[in-house]
């Protein structure tokens, strides 16, 4: 079973990249915008701005007026708080997930369903972290490993993704992967109703 799993996840992963994330035209502004990240230490608005059109998020809601309001400032000092806690080799990357999601809470945007959030925090850090939004929830629902709600979801998440990270490397051991390329063939197995039967059970 276990290496049923793995061999799922690997297949979506191979689909969802065509074997080669770190060519994907697709996440060019993902990979500037981390680039930047790395360069100073934080990010500010107009990068979140790149990623909120990279996550392809409705900038239209109340939240993204209240963003542009505060001080580029005040966005810097909590994304670099969060740059520094997620990139903290000191603890485990479940650990250092939750306090960077932690440090992003008081800025506009980065609460509710944590999409957007997610999606900075990879950006701070792109091998620790990982992106979490509907797709991934409804491949984890399916896998029956969705992560309790409430305070600590975020670790919670990144302790279920290295679990799952485990699988695929026992049926891909050629490569170490992690809480990102499982973010990404989660996301797959959700937009595949035959990978996402399979991965509840139902399928093949």
């Amino acid at each position: 079973m276990e290496n049923h799993l793995g061999g799922l996840l690997v297949r979506a992963w191979a689909a969802q990249t065509g074997g080669d994330p770190a060519g994907s035209v697709y996440d060019e502004v993902l990979r500037a915008v981390s680039a930047r990240a790395a360069a100073d230490g934080s990010l500010g608005k107009a990068d979140i701005g790149g990623l909120v059109l990279w996550k392809r998020i409705t900038a239209q809601a109340t939240w993204a007026t209240r963003l542009m309001e505060t001080p580029d400032s005040v966005v810097r000092e909590a994304t670099a708080a969060a740059y520094v806690a997620a990139n903290d080799e000191t603890v485990s990357i479940p650990v250092a997930g939750q306090v960077a999601w932690t440090a992003m809470r008081p800025l506009p945007g980065m609460g509710g369903a944590g999409a957007l959030r997610s999606a900075v925090l990879l950006a701070l850090s792109p091998t620790r972290m990982a992106v979490w939004d509907r797709r991934v929830a409804a491949s984890l629902t399916a896998l029956g490993r969705l992560p309790k709600y409430g305070d600590g979801f975020y670790e919670r998440y990144l302790t279920t993704l290295l679990d799952l990270a485990g699988h695929m490397g026992t049926s891909n051991p050629d490569r170490r992967h992690t809480p990102r390329d499982v973010d990404l063939a989660l996301f797959n197995i959700a937009g595949d109703p035959t990978l996402l039967d399979e991965a509840a059970g139902r399928g093949g």
